[in-house]
């Protein structure tokens, strides 16, 4: 359109005005700050850049994720889709509008790295920045020696794996005396009665088969023998075997009898301490325990019937009595002084000794 146009508006030299119609063709020269706002608009537009103008060019659809991607020494980008195991592959722009699938697995994330945390921080007091591993073992414990009301922690599980550490009331540490609290330990039931004290020596057993109360008197010692043993008890009878010593004199408050009619008859250690009342009803014979028994066991013998009753030691010629140290064997056989006859036997430890303790007159056999 030519510039000189009088019909046009357009004079040459002149201001450009606004066309009213038509189209502005041909136009050189023309300086850009004659133009209103030209310098700015483009001022503050985007460079031209290839991956820019190729990112813009991909279609999107609504509500869809889109992945974009640029291979190594390739300047175009390219849209990305999931597979359907959760792994992003390449798209060709043919799957522009292609979504991403939600991944069937968990997605792992790889660090190569580990990011170096600005301020340490402290964990169980174990300094942690991140860049490397802390290990529980090591954390920092405070010394406690006042609480008296401590509560140790534990874990309901064993073996080597993460467990929440627990605590109960059951479980209690008095710091300031040393004190463990609990009510059953290896399912021994522990009543706590106050300040007491159990002290087994090293290396030392202590077995109780039966329920057991021990009562007495405090700070007191019981001995009991080198070896196994029943100990005796003062409320019913008991027997005693072997040899048996006394630092004094026994006081016997009540004496066992025993009484039989039996002939022959042989005396054990059952007769020890005891009265035999012996009433035959005719001509009776006894027999000593062997020699031998311990120093001091005794018994004695009183006849009760007018019948003729002969004792003999168990080995010929040791028995000792009246004015004999080599007797056989004594006898009540005297008529008329039998009833009443009683001798006391008592064993010296090696051999029988036999004492008339009645008025009767005792027969010796030699």
């Amino acid at each position: 359109m030519p510039l000189n146009n009088p019909s046009s508006g357009i004079q040459s030299g002149g201001a450009l005005g606004t066309p009213s119609s038509g189209t502005l063709t041909n136009c050189t020269g023309l300086p850009q700050a004659g133009v209103t706002n030209l310098t700015t608009d483009l001022g503050n537009k985007q460079p031209l850049d290839t991956q820019l103008t190729d990112l813009a060019g991909l279609a999107y659809a609504a509500n869809a994720l889109k992945v974009v991607r640029v291979n190594v020494g390739e300047t175009a980008f390219e849209l990305a889709t999931a597979t359907g195991s959760g792994t992003v592959t390449d798209v060709s722009s043919a799957d522009a509008n292609a979504t991403v699938a939600t991944p069937t697995t968990t997605p792992v994330i790889t660090i190569v790295s580990a990011p170096k945390l600005q301020t340490a921080r402290t964990i169980g007091g174990v300094s942690f920045d991140g860049t490397g591993n802390i290990v529980p073992e090591t954390i920092t414990t405070a010394n406690e020696a006042a609480d008296t009301s401590c509560f140790p922690l534990f874990v309901t599980a064993s073996g080597t794996q993460s467990l929440q550490p627990k605590n109960n009331t059951a479980l209690t540490f008095n710091s300031s005396t040393g004190n463990l609290t609990s009510t059953r330990i290896n399912n021994l039931a522990i009543t706590a009665n106050g300040t007491n004290t159990l002290t087994i020596a090293a290396g030392k057993t202590l077995t109780c088969n039966n329920s057991v109360t021990l009562a007495g008197t405090d700070s007191t010692t019981m001995t009991f023998p080198t070896t196994s043993a029943t100990i005796a008890r003062t409320d019913a009878a008991n027997t005693f075997t072997g040899v048996q010593t006394f630092s004094s004199i026994p006081v016997i408050t009540g004496r066992t009898t025993i009484a039989n009619t039996t002939t022959p008859l042989t005396y054990t250690s059952a007769y020890y301490g005891a009265i035999h009342f012996w009433s035959p009803a005719g001509t009776a014979t006894a027999t000593l325990p062997a020699n031998g028994a311990p120093a001091g066991s005794w018994f004695d013998m009183m006849l009760l019937t007018n019948q003729t009753v002969t004792i003999s030691a168990a080995t010929p010629d040791t028995l000792i009595t009246f004015n004999d140290t080599a007797a056989d064997s004594v006898a009540f056989s005297t008529a008329s002084n039998k009833i009443g006859g009683c001798i006391r036997f008592i064993s010296n430890g090696s051999v029988w000794c036999a004492f008339n303790m009645s008025n009767n007159t005792m027969t010796v056999a030699t």
